[in-house]
């Protein structure tokens, strides 16, 4: 339960000082129970945050339920992060077919690839979008020509470094906040940045450039007319296959 109210925070991806010391506790008590179990091993990645360092707890969880829908998350994340793209496509591959990404967000996430400039780099929110938009560029090959960056995963110090062996400036203060997406945003003029529309409101509203709507992203205001390319996209780029979803998550 302490978990889920990380995952739902309007305004930082990161837990709180205070719900990271609830994690905590509620792992030592786990840990004083049976340190051997699945629940053990997958509590204590969870409460890490996405440090690569937990990897042995990975492993250990994957021996005793590899199936279990949040450890193949988290897998993901550390493949994303240690950037092990033969078990990224394999993974994805098993969970698409075993429905633990949805058909609604793999439909939504290849207009949403499709609505990011070309050479940009796009910035989603969480598990959903991110895993399906890299299901279109590594199992499908499409638009490998964007960049992925997934904001829940910069919590990682691998991850921020990783970033920045690629190119980009990263202001990292102790929280994956609306500041640091601002911040990450005006820091990287150069890398075309797009932000989903999946991301919560708050981390538009702290923006310090306007947006501009492209596609189902926002860009950074500049001197370029969307209008035309919005039009476009509506009419030929963008399949709209998710507006004939008749389930919650696709509406």
């Amino acid at each position: 339960a302490i978990y889920e109210e990380t995952r739902i925070q309007e305004n930082q991806r990161n837990p709180t000082q205070e719900q990271q010391a609830k994690l905590n506790q509620t792992l030592q008590v786990v840990q004083s129970i049976d340190s051997t179990i699945f629940d053990f091993h997958l509590m204590k990645v969870k409460a890490g945050n996405y440090e690569v360092q937990n990897d042995y707890h990975l492993t250990k969880a994957k021996e005793l339920n590899a199936a279990h829908p949040d450890l193949q998350k988290q897998l993901l994340a550390y493949y994303v992060i240690t950037s092990d793209t033969t078990s990224i496509k394999l993974t994805l591959e098993n969970q698409v077919k075993n429905k633990q990404i949805s058909q609604e967000f793999i439909d939504y996430s290849s207009d949403l690839l499709n609505s990011s400039p070309e050479n940009s780099t796009l910035i989603t929110h969480s598990f959903d979008d991110t895993y399906s938009v890299l299901f279109h560029q590594l199992n499908r090959e499409e638009r490998n020509d964007v960049t992925v960056i997934n904001l829940d995963f910069c919590q990682s110090k691998d991850y921020r470094e990783l970033l920045i062996s690629k190119g980009y400036q990263i202001n990292f203060t102790g929280a994956v906040d609306t500041k640091f997406l601002a911040d990450l945003v005006t820091m990287n003029p150069t890398k075309k940045i797009a932000l989903s529309m999946t991301q919560t409101k708050d981390y538009f509203l702290n923006q310090r450039q306007k947006l501009e709507i492209c596609g189902l992203t926002f860009i950074p205001e500049n001197q370029t007319n969307l209008t035309k390319d919005n039009q476009l996209f509506w009419e030929t780029s963008l399949s709209k296959k998710v507006l004939e979803s008749g389930i919650v998550t696709g509406k």
